[in-house]
This record gives C-alpha cells, sequence and structure tokens, in this order.
C-alpha cells in the first residue's frame, strides 16, 4: 500500500502552503477526512457546520460527518482554515474538477521530493488509513465510510519489508 510518511506528508503541505492558501486546505481536509479527489472538489461551504465537516462519500462508500481538526501548528490546523472559507461561501468551496487538483497535487510532490508513483490525491485518503491503524480497523472502516471492511482490510496488509523490519527488531 503506497501512502505518504509522515515527513512527506509535512513537505507536501509546506510546499503547498507556500504557494496557495485554498490549495494547501484542499490537500489538508483531503488527508484529515481521507476523501477522494471529486469529493474534496465537491465540498460545500454548507458541509462546514458547527466545527464539523460532513463529507458525502462517492463509489457506495457511506456519509460521514467528523469534527474539523484543530492542531496549534498551521500548517495541520484545518478548522480554523475551513470555518473561514465556509462562512466566506455556502456554495462549492473548491470550484475546479478533480484533475485540476490531480495536476497541482503533481507539482507539489515533485517540490516537495516525493516519489512519482506517489503523485495522486488519493494518496491522502491511504496515508490518513495508515497512520491511524493503532485506532483499530473498525474504527478506520467507520472514518473513512466504508461499508465492506474488506475495503479497510488492505490498510493491514503487511509488506514483506515491514515483516522483515519488524522480526528484526524483536530476534535475537
Amino acid at each position: 500500500m503506497r501512502y505518504l510518511t509522515k515527513d512527506e506528508l509535512t513537505k507536501l503541505l509546506q510546499v503547498a502552503k507556500a504557494d496557495n492558501d485554498r490549495n494547501h486546505a484542499m490537500l489538508l481536509t483531503g488527508y484529515w477526512h481521507g476523501m477522494r479527489a471529486s469529493e474534496v472538489t465537491g465540498l460545500r461551504g454548507t458541509d462546514i457546520r458547527d466545527g464539523e465537516i460532513t463529507v458525502r462519500r462517492l463509489k457506495g462508500s457511506l456519509k460521514s460527518t467528523h469534527p474539523l481538526i484543530s492542531h496549534p501548528d498551521p500548517l495541520f490546523d484545518e478548522k480554523t482554515i475551513m470555518e473561514k472559507l465556509a462562512a466566506d461561501n455556502p456554495g462549492i468551496l473548491f470550484p475546479m474538477h478533480r484533475t485540476t487538483f490531480w495536476r497541482f497535487f503533481q507539482k507539489y510532490q515533485e517540490a516537495a521530493g516525493i516519489k512519482q508513483g506517489q503523485a495522486h490525491p488519493h494518496i491522502l485518503k491511504h496515508s490518513i488509513a495508515m497512520h491511524s491503524r493503532k485506532a483499530g480497523i473498525e474504527m478506520v472502516q467507520t472514518y473513512l465510510g466504508h461499508k465492506n471492511i474488506n475495503n479497510t482490510r488492505i490498510y493491514w496488509t503487511i509488506s514483506d519489508e515491514e515483516a522483515a523490519t519488524a522480526v528484526a527488531k524483536v530476534a535475537l
């Protein structure tokens, strides 16, 4: 499963924030809520209210409502950014096609020095899932809106490299 490490995510968000606040907000929200590009570009100001975001999932996934993430580091503080955007606009918050989102994601990924194979916005969904595995599979399933736990189970698949590293830590 390809995903961004926390360091790679930080670099990506730094590059985006330096370039454009709106694009930074899109990446940050896509990450915190495990959203597809089309879900991010379809967000409306009315989806943000009372400190929460309602994610209308696509591809048969379940709608979910999450608290907006407040963080002391402005790079990760979604709540402040999204509440301001929603207050200024009840309509579409990010009026662009998902392919436009994909293109600037690619530009930021390259500028952040992230491998080519990871140059797509959907990796944000994979990243929050992988970063939250300690919460447990059922929690991540609900958070991502998966109807079938098998869709979530892929985040619990262990690679050969992960297995080798874990065994090396505990062996003799």
